[in-house]
């Protein structure tokens, strides 16, 4: 734990708020940390940024610790809702 918050410092939580990739890695990380806040945050930080993977989301093991939080449920909720105000073919 010690460790991965180590690697996870100012500057690389910095250029993971610009980038939906790097954002989603830190909702995993503080997940896997059993930080469910702050894995959340980033989850929605992730989706903020345009990461819509929800397939993905709901799959991968990493943030299996957040999976069943209501939260989650409503980030997912709202990628769904997001993608239904798009007009067809965009």
């Amino acid at each position: 734990r010690e460790q991965a918050l180590k690697e996870a410092d100012r500057e690389v939580l910095k250029y993971a708020e610009a980038n939906p990739g790097v954002a989603l890695w830190a909702a995993e990380l503080y997940a896997a940390l059993g930080d469910t806040s702050q894995a959340l945050d980033w989850l929605e930080r992730a989706v903020r940024l345009g990461d819509e993977r929800v397939d993905w989301f709901r799959r991968s093991p990493r943030p299996v610790a957040v999976r069943d939080h209501p939260r989650f449920q409503q980030i997912l909720e709202s990628v769904a809702h997001r993608r239904q105000q798009r007009p067809p073919g965009k």
